[in-house]
């Protein structure tokens, strides 16, 4: 598998924490895309799993429960009404805004 191949396990042996994502987070997740992949990593080695993802398809509180998700940030909720470029503009503030959230959890809990 691919998770052999670059030594997944590997990487959680003295982590706190990882933080994963993709483009979408929906139903197919759960059926054994990389994000579904690194959660089950993740909970093997008992690490918090935060996530980042493009946008969500479905319920976040579900998608959370079943992969074991502490926290679930989307860059987009509804993009269908923005240009490419308001789009781009939008996604670099939210990901910096994200980033900003993710270290002020990390600093809450002492990581």
């Amino acid at each position: 598998t691919i998770a052999k191949a670059i030594a997944l396990q590997s990487s959680f042996s003295n982590a706190d924490f990882v933080i994963c994502g993709e483009g979408c987070l929906d139903e197919l997740t759960l059926s054994g895309k990389s994000v579904f992949i690194v959660a089950e990593e993740a909970r093997k080695n008992n690490c918090d799993l935060l996530g980042v993802f493009g946008k969500i398809n479905g319920s976040q509180t579900d998608f959370k429960s079943k992969l074991g998700l502490k926290h679930a940030f989307s860059i987009v909720e509804d993009y269908s009404t923005m240009t490419s470029g308001e789009l781009v503009r939008f996604s670099k503030t939210k990901l910096f805004e994200i980033g900003q959230k993710i270290g002020d959890l990390l600093m809450e809990q002492g990581k």
